[in-house]
């Protein structure tokens, strides 16, 4: 049984989510908008940031996915915002 390093689990976080979004992983990291890509990142970095919130900060996931931490911090408003969102209009 291996035991897996934190930047390992991040890694493979990020192609799983390169896997299901059907791009790949130097799409996540890479510079390029469009909306696809974009969307997938999104969920790369959402996903990263739950696994311990504590250790990945902006500032740190930021440098994972070679953003500002302010674009982290926006990217994490607004998937909290269209969450918030998709569970009041559920909730009507």
């Amino acid at each position: 049984m291996s035991v897996k390093t934190p930047r390992d689990l991040v890694n493979t976080v990020i192609s799983e989510v390169a896997n299901n979004h059907k791009i790949g992983v130097k799409d996540i990291i890479g510079r390029r908008r469009l909306p696809h890509i974009v969307r997938a990142r999104q969920d790369a970095i959402k996903r990263v940031a739950s696994l311990d919130p504590a250790r990945y900060s902006s500032t740190v996931l930021g440098r994972i996915f070679q953003r500002d931490h302010t674009t982290i911090l926006h990217y994490l408003e607004r998937t909290a915002k269209s969450k918030r969102r998709a569970e009041a209009t559920a909730g009507n």
